[in-house]
């Protein structure tokens, strides 16, 4: 029988591997965060480090307790990061930067110092291309990472809601390259109005809405209910006039919150749009304001303008970008909304006056009033229902119902225009 023999070196090779090994993994190194915000005047960073590993680079920051949750001293800080700290032009030539009094920040149960550095840019604004320089804690743990991460800039088209990583700062490795040689007004301008009117396209809340003030235009009052049909041309009439109520609602409130005039939390505007949803869906329904939908196109129109103000807001971007960035959300709202009402106006004015109208109006306008009722239980309590995503799953296949829609509309047309030649011809 042949023994197999291990021999002692390979032994304590494998056990000092096992005990290096799960060491290390209970141990893991904490990684810093590096947010950068562009703007016309200059660049502000926000600096997250572990205060564990901040303690072990450099422990003179913490003067007399070492045990001490913040640096003793903010300008021996300060001078610290400027030591570790720079960005530079290809020219050689540093941004000068200032640093804020430093707060905590616990993640993951651990706590993280939180400073923000302001880089001053010339005359001549931002330059195009710039290297970070960043060994901050590294200098000393050579395990440590450090995420730089392009939070927002308005003229590369980056925002909160999508920040860019733009590189990990590691061992040997301690630059990142900021590049905006392709940053320009349009960029951001551009990103902006396609955000708008992705606003509309996705809010499911927003586009019921508009479709139900639309479901009665091409229809006439009488005895307390819709009935009969409106000619082309009132019906083109009343559809212009909800479709301009609504728009002079919506932008005077989101011009108003995004230039900081006035703000109101999220969570009463969200619901008072879903409220919005059922009062239109009834009206559509059966007229609750008589021929005044315009009035109720205005009224919730501003509250509309709100929820539109907070996504817009959400986004971040520097002060210098706020006016521009308005001028190109709303027209994107704008644009995605009269692409709503090209698309669904022709249906309602051919199918107004068919008997299958009132079982569309009423099928749409009963769906509409169950999920608003949904959205306003769910954004009372701050939680999801069953029926929730439901409504979300019809929602999302609101552009095939809609081709269907434009499908049978055009197949009416066609019948309706074949039968009044062969009423001519009979003639």
């Amino acid at each position: 029988m042949r023994k197999h023999i291990i021999s002692w070196p390979l032994l304590l090779g494998i056990v000092c591997w096992t005990l290096l090994g799960s060491g290390a993994s209970a141990h893991v190194a904490e990684t810093s965060e590096a947010y950068l915000d562009i703007g016309a005047d200059g660049i502000t960073m926000q600096l997250e480090m572990p205060l564990e590993q901040l303690q072990l680079a450099a422990p003179e920051l913490f003067v007399g307790d070492p045990a001490a949750q913040l640096p003793g001293d903010q300008a021996r800080l300060a001078g610290y990061l400027r030591e570790h700290i720079s960005l530079k032009t290809p020219q050689g030539e540093r941004l000068a930067f200032s640093a804020g009094e430093s707060t905590l920040l616990t993640h993951q149960e651990s706590p993280f110092l939180v400073t923000e550095l302001s880089f001053r840019s010339g005359d001549s604004g931002v330059p195009d291309l710039l290297e970070l320089q960043l060994d901050a804690i590294l200098h000393r743990v050579k395990s440590h990472k450090i995420e730089v991460v392009l939070r927002s800039d308005y003229e590369l088209g980056v925002f909160a809601e999508e920040p860019r990583l733009l590189g990990v700062v590691r061992y040997k490795r301690e630059s990142v390259v900021l590049d905006r040689t392709h940053a320009s007004w349009w960029t951001g301008f551009r990103t902006m109005m396609v955000n708008g009117g992705l606003h509309i396209a996705e809010g499911t809340d927003h586009l019921l809405f508009l479709l139900c003030l639309l479901l009665p235009a091409p229809l006439l009052l009488g005895a307390g209910c819709w009935q009969g049909r409106a000619g082309v041309r009132a019906s083109a009439l009343n559809v212009a006039k909800i479709v301009t109520a609504f728009t002079l609602g919506h932008s005077f409130t989101l011009a108003l919150t995004a230039l900081g005039v006035f703000a109101l939390p999220s969570r009463p505007v969200e619901f008072i749009v879903a409220l919005s949803v059922l009062v239109s869906a009834l009206h559509a329904m059966r007229p609750v304001f008589g021929r005044h939908a315009v009035v109720i196109a205005v009224a919730f129109g501003l509250v509309h303008g709100l929820a539109f103000a907070n996504e817009m807001i959400g986004k971040g971007f520097a002060v210098d970008a706020v006016l521009s960035a308005l001028v190109a959300f709303n027209l994107g709202v704008e644009s995605m909304q009269l692409l709503v009402v090209v698309a669904v106006l022709p249906c309602l004015l051919v199918l107004a006056g068919t008997p299958y109208y009132t079982f569309l109006r009423l099928s749409f306008a009963g769906f509409a009033a169950l999920a608003a009722a949904n959205w306003m239980v769910e954004r009372l309590w701050d939680e999801s229902t069953t029926l929730g995503h439901w409504v979300e799953a019809v929602a999302g296949s609101a552009v095939w119902g809609l081709a269907l829609v434009q499908l049978f509309s055009a197949l009416v047309y066609l019948s309706n225009r074949l039968a009044g030649r062969r009423l001519v011809r009979a003639a």
